[in-house]
Formats: C-alpha cells, structure tokens, sequence
C-alpha cells in the first residue's frame, strides 16, 4: 500500500506521490509504477529482483521495498505505456520498442535452483519487439502486437506461454503465436 508495513486494508490511502501526474499504472505481484506525463515511470513496493528499477542490496530472509517513487527508472526514451509481471516492469517507448527490467526471464527448477538469474535495475530491449503498438505482461512473460499485425510473445514458456507449446524455461527470443496475425 505504499506505507511500509504489511498492513492489509480495503480503505483506500491516498499515501503515493510519484512527482507528477499519472497518465498510467502497472502493478506486479509486490511492486507498483506510474507512467507519467512526459514519458517517465516511477516505481516502488518489493525490489527483490530490482522490478522497482534500482538495485538493492539483498540481505538474507527480508525483501528490500521502497515506500515511495523517488527516481525516474532508466529508460532511454520516454514510454508511452506500462506493463507489469509477477517481478518485472515492461515499458512500449515513443519509439515503438520494448524495453524490461526486474527479473525478465528465469524461473526456479524443480528443485528451487534458479535456472537463469536475470534481474537487472537497468531496462533493456527486448530482441526483435519493434514496432510495437500494445504489450501486456504475464507472470513471467511478455506479449505484444507490432504495427506489421503478429501477436509476439517472450519469455518463459514452461507452460506453453508464449504460443508455441511448453519448452523453454529462461529465454527472450520472441516468437510469433501461431494462429494470429501475419
């Protein structure tokens, strides 16, 4: 709730001051970003994997949080929207590119072994999301709609999420989903 304890109440607190006005909202399983008017995103809750777009210094058994937005995520170039996964933050600039950051790929195996450690405090593009008009991020993936029309997913796919039957665990080679678009 961006108070800094772990309260839990429906009554609304209207405790955020992102430092300007909000023209959106994305919101992950811990952590929530604004975008704001002139294409800056601001971001605060949990940043275990860095989702709140700053690195945080780990310390063993406590999840590092901030209570409020106080620096510009480090974009590029302005966004134009947000979206957000379980522990990821993924911005459509002016551009049409895509960039993510937080832990934008990786998953733990089956015996809690991570993987691929991916977090990362600074965004970065993700291959081949060009031309990109709309993006909406799962749990841990992401999909989009390029302007040349093909739904486009990356990401983890263990489950068949990105569209093409379960497979990678860990990867961000997009693919388009077969069935829609060009």
């Amino acid at each position: 709730m961006g108070i800094g304890n772990a309260d839990q109440t429906i009554e609304p607190r209207a405790t955020v001051d992102p430092g300007g006005t909000i023209v959106d909202l994305a919101l992950g399983q811990s952590h929530s970003c604004a975008l704001l008017e002139g294409g800056r995103v601001r971001c605060w809750g949990a940043n275990q994997h860095d989702q709140s777009g700053f690195e945080s210094e780990l310390i063993p058994g406590e999840v590092p949080f901030t209570t409020g937005p106080t620096v510009d995520v480090g974009l590029p170039a302005p966004a134009v929207a947000i979206t957000a996964g379980r522990y990821m933050v993924c911005a459509t600039l002016q551009d049409a590119t895509l960039h993510c950051w937080g832990k934008i790929r990786g998953d733990e195996d089956e015996t809690n072994v991570v993987t691929v450690d991916e977090d990362r405090a600074v965004p970065v593009p993700i291959e081949g999301a060009t031309g990109v008009t709309r993006a909406d991020a799962g749990s841990r993936h992401v999909c989009w709609i390029a302007a040349s029309g093909p739904l486009v997913c990356a990401g983890n796919d263990d489950v068949g999420q990105v569209g093409d039957g379960p497979g990678d665990i860990g990867t961000v080679t997009a693919r388009v989903v077969v069935g829609y678009g060009a």
